[in-house]
């Protein structure tokens, strides 16, 4: 004779209903815990100079704005051997506009004292809408007045 199994009869309706609940309190906790999805909460950039070198291991700074017009650094990161990185926000800083800076001063072949400074942006916004933003290739270059110092 052939005995219909069921879950009663084997204890495992308890263990099967525990576990499925545990799985169920894991999930939604690690859900109310998530940052919202909708949020740039990273992000990566890339930058090279004018003559198409790398810009390496030279500073790069992560600016947030909740406008898009007034910019505000919050992190200062290190481009790595290629010219590009990558970065976490946190906080505020989640739910708004992102871009990387790209500024360098250097004084000039001459060693008067003139500063080069070297600047660049990158050319896309990561928007508060994107998990990660991807902020494009910039191009760094010489804003200095006087032509000599921004020879290399």
């Amino acid at each position: 004779m052939i005995r219909k199994i069921t879950f009663t009869r084997l204890g495992l309706k308890r263990k099967v209903i525990t576990a499925l609940t545990s799985l169920a309190m894991i999930f939604l906790g690690t859900v109310v815990m998530a940052p919202p999805a909708d949020a740039a909460a990273g992000g990566y950039f890339c930058f090279s100079y004018y003559n198409g070198y790398a810009y390496y291991n030279q500073p790069v700074y992560i600016e947030v704005s909740a406008d898009k017009v007034n910019w505000t650094s919050i992190l200062t990161m290190q481009s790595d051997t290629k010219g590009c990185g990558g970065f976490i926000l946190s906080g505020n800083a989640v739910n708004m506009y992102v871009r990387a800076e790209a500024s360098q001063s250097m004084v000039g072949p001459l060693r008067t004292g003139v500063s080069a400074v070297w600047t660049g942006v990158s050319p896309n916004i990561g928007n508060p809408g994107v998990g990660v933003a991807n902020l494009g290739w910039g191009v760094v270059v010489c804003t200095t007045r006087t032509v000599y110092a921004c020879q290399s």
